[in-house]
């Protein structure tokens, strides 16, 4: 695995989880 992937990951993690917590406030706006 590179780098790269960790992040993506990182990234696609974080957002899957700010949806649950906040459910798309941000993300639709």
């Amino acid at each position: 695995m590179t780098v790269k992937v960790v992040i993506e990951r990182q990234l696609l993690t974080s957002l899957m989880l700010l949806r649950r917590f906040k459910p798309g406030k941000r993300l639709l706006a």
